[in-house]
């Protein structure tokens, strides 16, 4: 391991590669990424990423699905073998099977072409694994200047809506897990709406979000099993601020 003053990456935005063959689209990908604050690498194959990796250490990695010879599922089965890594599946045809996600690793999959909003959940996501790192995103885990704004201006009345949060998110996330265990759709329905409300009025953006889209999903759906990867993230998200309140405002 690199000590802080060693490591070539400590104080470096987030070094993201794309793997990508057709030029337009790693192009687009190149600027989008690049204007969000990342250093990007392009690799036009799997052979030529499966190089590339050896050579340098990289936050990130866009995987097209469809590229010519080693496709991008054996490309990142490859990676995943011998490197910690995160990788964001890129595909213009249907998601991926849960047997093609575990045989490759892939961290989450996204339809093409890669949007801002998807560029920039990866990319917030790899901020948190470094610890000085230049690259800002829009959403934080706990944002007290918001939370004042949403509760009249009032930072008391903020604090005090974090302290309830940071009290009654485990017991929610019990219940949640509980009721997934259980593919009691209506419950976990119930559950995640009550949550979306009350995070809608609180500082806590990434919550926000999160939650907004597992609601959205299982609104539009109405089952659970398309709606697991969201739900799953919202709770992600619980864990996170949970961790994340002392820091701001002590045990």
């Amino acid at each position: 391991m690199f000590s802080e003053e060693e490591d070539p990456m400590s104080n470096k935005s987030l070094r993201v590669l794309v793997v990508e063959d057709q030029a337009i689209a790693a192009k687009a990908a190149t600027m989008l990424l690049t204007a969000l604050g990342a250093e990007v690498e392009l690799a036009k194959s799997g052979e030529e990423a499966l190089e590339m990796v050896k050579e340098d250490r990289y936050h990130v990695i866009f995987m097209d699905i469809g590229l010519p010879g080693i496709d991008g599922l054996e490309t990142a089965r490859q990676i995943s073998y011998s490197y910690s890594v995160p990788i964001y599946a890129l595909t213009g045809h249907a998601g991926l099977s849960d047997e093609d996600k575990e045989y490759s690793s892939i961290t989450r999959v996204y339809s093409k072409p890669l949007s801002r909003e998807m560029a920039e959940d990866a990319l917030f996501y790899a901020t948190r694994e470094l610890p000085d790192n230049k690259l800002k995103t829009s959403l934080a885990t706990i944002d007290i200047e918001l939370g004042t704004h949403l509760m009249g201006k009032s930072k008391s009345r903020a604090i005090d809506m974090f302290t309830l949060l940071y009290e009654e998110l485990p017991n929610e996330k019990h219940r949640m897990v509980e009721a997934f265990t259980k593919k009691d759709f209506e419950a976990l329905y119930e559950i995640v709406e009550v949550i979306r409300d009350t995070v809608s009025n609180a500082g806590v953006p990434c919550l926000q979000r999160a939650a907004n889209r597992a609601y959205s999903a299982m609104s539009h759906h109405k089952e659970l099993h398309p709606c697991r990867e969201l739900i799953w993230q919202m709770i992600g998200e619980m864990d996170m601020f949970v961790r994340e309140y002392p820091r701001f405002f002590g045990k």
